[in-house]
């Protein structure tokens, strides 16, 4: 993405390069000088940017991703993994926050995430670029690259961390940019035909702002993906600040809409077809998903068969599980979760199972129960 294509959220000015040498430098538009760091733009204003830029104008790049990791992650010790040859797993143990290391840690099993998991049976045929709004450290950017070419992703997030993570073991040929969503967009109208928001569209504050600039930037035939919406009504240990069904989809009310709950998606990962054709009654579930789109031939049937199967990278045993290797497989022992993950995931000690052996013949053989009861998942090098 041509960054003299964006504009100022603050002023809506052009951002122009001021000067930029290898992966860092500086963006300026007529308002602001902006971070250019590690390869994302920073268009967020806070009390740290003037000191984020100064660092860069002294030829200090490195200082600077430092201060930015540690004040967004409140640990040195996470911001120097970070920036070393440090896994994922473990740089994520130093966050600071027990939840959003489990969260980051064990993304790949969770239900939130297994609810969005089949929805690539959708994306992967469609054209154009993405955008994937709120990404975290980058779980969905991984999934979808195993089909959609990274270079077609652009990757938001509020806080810089997160998106240092992704680019790092993630997705590290997109597109990222740091910005807080209850501003407008910094894109040219019309340049995404496909937008992905995963746990994340409850968090923002304006939501009609957010909304009415996500469809500004969709184009004339784009599909919005919005899952695990939290419901108001029902109870969320981590709500974010939720509306019910009706309310989220009267922010975009010239959009085709269908809802389907996060128990129907993640059952049509096992039985191996989703159906869009109707919208189902999510007012009693706790999350759910909402699709928005321009074009509605895109509600139909869709095959989920042997996803977790396909185009596989890196699969390795599950992180949630501690093991302990023997001669013909592993013991593996589920890990001691925290009491906020068990209640923001109640359903975890279902299908995860507490312990297990695992032949390494079926290993090799990237046996297909052993995806499916999540002793693998597939994983980034250097997620483990």
């Amino acid at each position: 993405m041509e960054i003299e294509g964006l504009k100022c959220p603050y002023c809506g000015g052009n951002l122009k390069v001021k000067e930029i040498e290898w992966a860092d430098g500086i963006v300026e538009c007529s308002c602001s000088l902006w971070p250019f760091l590690s390869n994302i733009l920073i268009l967020k204003k806070d009390g740290s940017i003037r000191k984020v830029v100064s660092t860069i104008e002294k030829g200090k790049p490195s200082k600077a991703a430092f201060f930015l990791l540690m004040k967004e992650s409140i640990s040195p010790f996470f911001a120097w993994c970070a920036l070393h040859k440090v896994s994922f797993f473990a740089t994520m143990g130093f966050w600071g926050y027990r939840f959003w290391t489990e969260y980051t840690r064990f993304r790949f099993s969770s239900s939130s995430f297994l609810s969005f998991a089949p929805l690539v049976s959708i994306i992967k045929g469609l054209e154009g670029d993405i955008l994937d709004f709120g990404c975290g450290t980058g779980h969905i950017a991984f999934f979808l690259s195993k089909w959609i070419n990274v270079k077609r992703m652009t990757l938001c997030d509020k806080n810089f961390a997160n998106l240092y993570i992704a680019k790092k073991f993630f997705a590290k040929d997109a597109n990222f940019l740091c910005i807080d969503g209850n501003f407008p967009l910094p894109f040219p109208d019309k340049i995404f035909s496909t937008i992905v928001l995963s746990d994340s569209f409850h968090f923002v504050e304006a939501k009609k702002t957010l909304a009415d600039e996500l469809t500004r930037i969709l184009d004339q035939s784009g599909t919005i993906f919005i899952s695990h919406l939290h419901n108001r009504d029902k109870e969320n240990p981590i709500s974010g600040i939720p509306l019910i069904s009706s309310e989220y989809i009267r922010l975009f009310p010239d959009m085709e809409h269908k809802t389907i709950s996060d128990g129907t998606m993640k059952e049509g990962l096992f039985s191996g077809k989703i159906s869009l054709l109707e919208s189902e009654d999510v007012s009693n579930v706790n999350s759910f998903l909402l699709i928005l789109a321009r074009n509605p031939s895109i509600f139909k049937e869709y095959s989920t068969e042997d996803l977790l199967l396909e185009n596989l990278k890196n699969p390795i045993i599950n992180p949630i599980y501690k093991t302990k290797e023997k001669t013909t497989g592993f013991i593996v022992k589920r890990r001691k979760l925290s009491k906020l993950y068990r209640k923001e995931y109640s359903d975890v000690e279902d299908y995860i199972k507490k312990d297990a052996f695992i032949y390494k013949r079926d290993i090799n053989a990237r046996k297909k129960e052993l995806f499916y009861k999540f002793f693998l998942v597939d994983a980034p090098d250097g997620y483990k």
